[in-house]
């Protein structure tokens, strides 16, 4: 995953609206990158 696409994946992770599965299926992600890149970023 590109620094860009990280980026956009974690504004995304911060609105109300998003859905993880979505999300992680859009940039080619497990759930459990997305949470732990979240977790680390915040």
């Amino acid at each position: 995953m590109t620094a860009a696409k990280l980026r956009l994946a974690m504004a995304a992770m911060g609105q109300p609206e998003t859905k993880v599965g979505d999300l992680c299926k859009e940039f080619g992600i497990t759930r459990q990158t997305a949470v732990e890149a979240w977790l680390l970023l915040r």
